[in-house]
């Protein structure tokens, strides 16, 4: 198995990120060591998963397309995506085989029905928490104006 390292933070302040970039990569590095991981790469980027069209992962996706790797290392499941187009990218990588396997330091995700149905779950909590937060935040503007 060959990994990508993927670590993202919302570009939302310092202080309101669960983890820095920096800390994602030294945690997964330290993960993908002590499992004697095969990284061939690492992207890393400050962007929403809200909506797709993220540099990095875009990069990710198509080198794990191009056969480059067939797995990926990230700090938690919600770094990858909190829109359905780019969780149902995943979801399809991993159908098609072309994705082996994705790995946090707490679960492994591989092409199985109910590791996939977990991940969709997860996608779709990601999407409701992004949702939830985007109208408190149109509500709080509307209480200021």
């Amino acid at each position: 198995m060959k990994y990508f390292i993927y670590c993202r933070k919302s570009t939302e302040s310092e202080d309101r990120q669960i983890l820095s970039l920096p800390a994602q990569k030294r945690e997964i590095q330290t993960y993908a060591k002590k499992h004697n991981l095969d990284v061939i790469g690492l992207f890393s980027e400050s962007a929403s998963a809200y909506k797709i069209g993220r540099n990095k992962f875009n990069e990710m996706i198509q080198r794990i397309q191009d056969g480059e790797a067939n797995g990926i290392l990230v700090w938690s499941l919600n770094r990858i995506a909190r829109n359905p187009l780019d969780g149902g990218m995943i979801i399809h990588l991993l159908d098609s085989g072309v994705l082996k396997e994705i790995r946090t330091p707490s679960n492994i995700i591989k092409n199985d029905g109910n590791a996939k149905f977990m991940l969709q779950i997860e996608f779709a909590v990601s999407k409701k928490s992004s949702d939830d937060n985007s109208e408190s935040v149109k509500r709080g503007n509307r209480e200021k104006i």
